[in-house]
């Protein structure tokens, strides 16, 4: 079996990181179809890969399988459409971590896998999960067994960790986040006086199952925000709260970034006030505190700045300042995509980029504004000098875009772009005009050399991945969103790169979000069974308990 998941991993692998170069070819994606109140599902290519004829269709995200109901009878299918689990009368949960819970119909729960192979027999009265979240989201499920009325907390193997059952706990434990060989343990206090995250605290567990940071930290605005910067280890280190600054007008988290010893790199010295840890690049994204004691500049943007996994700030805020205006957005690693770090130059004003030493690389005169890389281009702007306005937001400016050299590929648009991927772009066409009518706009699709890849014909566009795209076109009446995105426009259908539907409101009632499978996630499932017991007892946690409780009434 473990060859097995070896091969899909490899094959998943190769198939997505080499395809999705070319434009999205053979990468996995499925999608929920509607048509007369029966739902199906497509593949990326716009081929029905489950017929439309189920009650209700859930897709997991990065899992690769989808749960069909049908008169009350629950099946699974994989990206392929090959049956994982056939339609029978039992209830199949949510997945995550390549296994879920599945009650029989006598009431009893047992764990799956995503290959429908049972990791345990019908021995739980329940696995903890509810409609929103998955049972075994971060790795690790709460569970009850028969008779007993406490719980116990497994692993993605199945396997009892820690047994919570009979005892009288005055706090709750949960383990979860698992990542990088480590995995969180969290005390909560349950009692009516504490019931605010305050009185809860996090810790650290190895691969071995040891207690290496005893929990702590505290939860605080980490969890009451489910903020992923925090509890989780990425490239080796996690962000932590050491405490919470009063003086600011709203309580702040003091914040510290740790490695997977538990030992503080960064914050112990001076405070952090937000902490976004090292993704794969190996840098961290950190906030210094305008009263730190041992970094008092602050440039005018701010004191955001990147540092390495020893502890090193990359380059210095009263020289640089990270980001600057653009006006394009976009999330925390684009900041420093394609090995390229957007800063500008506080002496002169121009924009440009530093590599992950803090070594410039090349900038822009002042004309020039600069965004952050993403899959290998960046866009500049420049005030036309014909313009009437200097508003970047208005029709007084022009973009192009530029590769990791720095050197401009693209014409000039009269435009402002958007959202882009491997190379592809939106394009909208209006004409040349100094104050632009966003209504007259159609949008195309074109390479960084600025080739055309699909004439103008769409009202809107949205980069969903590899080169897809969801788009709005007033020909074609628009349908109902399967999901709330944020507020954006309601969708007509989807396109492929080549700017082809491949789902329109013409075949559908509607169609849901086409979801991908992420090579990073099924490495996740392969190296999931990391942790098999725990190196503590629920005397070390009590323990730690009341420490905590004590430390709370000396305040």
């Amino acid at each position: 079996m473990i060859l097995r998941y070896v091969s899909l991993f490899i094959f998943l692998f190769s198939a997505l990181f080499i395809n999705a170069q070319e434009l999205g070819k053979d990468v996995f994606g499925m999608a929920i179809v509607k048509k007369n109140e029966q739902y199906g599902i497509i593949n990326h290519q716009g081929k029905i890969l489950i017929p439309i004829k189920y009650d209700e269709i859930k897709i997991y995200k990065n899992q690769g399988v989808a749960r069909l109901i049908k008169d009350d009878l629950h099946g699974m299918v994989n990206w392929k459409g090959e049956w994982m689990m056939p339609m029978k009368d039992w209830y199949l949960g949510h997945v995550d971590f390549g296994v879920f819970p599945v009650k029989n119909k006598k009431g009893k729960t047992a764990v799956y896998n995503i290959y429908g192979e049972a990791v345990t027999d019908f021995i739980f009265e329940k696995i903890n999960e509810n409609q929103w979240y998955a049972a075994f989201e971060g790795g690790f499920a709460r569970a009850k067994l028969p008779n007993k009325e406490g719980q116990v907390i497994l692993n993605s193997n199945g396997k009892i960790l820690l047994d919570l059952s009979g005892n009288e706990l005055s706090y709750n434990v949960y383990v979860d986040n698992l990542a990088e060989d480590r995995a969180t343990l969290t005390i909560l206090d349950k009692s009516e006086e504490y019931k605010h995250y305050y009185y809860s605290w996090f810790g650290f567990i190895d691969e071995k199952g040891a207690l290496i940071v005893e929990p702590k930290y505290s939860a605080q605005h980490a969890r009451l925000a489910d903020n992923p910067n925090f509890m989780k280890f990425t490239n080796g280190f996690t962000g932590v709260i050491l405490g919470i600054d009063t003086t600011q007008k709203e309580y702040t988290p003091l914040c510290a970034i740790i490695n997977k010893q538990g030992k503080i790199i960064a914050g112990k010295d001076f405070p952090l006030y937000d902490v976004r840890p090292f993704p794969k690049t190996g840098l961290a994204k950190i906030d210094l505190s305008e009263s730190s004691p041992a970094i008092s500049f602050r440039g005018q943007g701010g004191t955001d700045v990147f540092m390495d996994t020893t502890g090193k700030i990359i380059f210095d805020p009263s020289i640089y300042e990270l980001g600057a205006a653009t006006p394009w957005g976009g999330n925390i690693s684009d900041y420093h995509a394609d090995n390229r770090i957007a800063v500008s130059r506080l002496s002169d004003g121009q924009m440009g980029y530093l590599n992950f030493k803090g070594e410039p690389q090349f900038f822009f005169d002042k004309s020039y504004t600069v965004s952050h890389f993403k899959d290998g281009y960046a866009i500049v702007m420049r005030i036309k000098k014909t313009a009437l306005k200097i508003d970047p937001w208005e029709a007084g400016a022009e973009f192009a875009y530029i590769d990791t050299t720095g050197k401009i590929t693209s014409p000039f648009y009269d435009y402002k772009p958007y959202r882009y991927s491997y190379g592809i772009f939106p394009v909208p066409k209006t004409g040349i005009r100094e104050f632009r009518d966003l209504s007259l706009d159609l949008y195309g699709l074109e390479d960084a050399n600025g080739q055309v890849i699909c004439p103008p014909k769409f009202k809107w566009m949205d980069d969903v991945g590899f080169g897809f795209y969801e788009v709005r076109d007033d020909a074609i009446p628009s349908m109902p969103k399967y999901e709330d995105r944020g507020g954006r426009q309601e969708i007509s259908g989807y396109v492929n790169p080549k700017g082809a539907y491949i789902a329109n409101s013409e075949m559908y009632d509607w169609v849901g979000p086409i979801r991908f499978i992420e090579p990073q996630r099924i490495e996740d499932f392969l190296q999931q069974n990391r942790i098999d017991s725990l190196q503590f007892t629920l005397d070390d946690l009590d323990k730690i308990y009341l420490k905590r409780m004590k430390e709370i009434s000396d305040e």
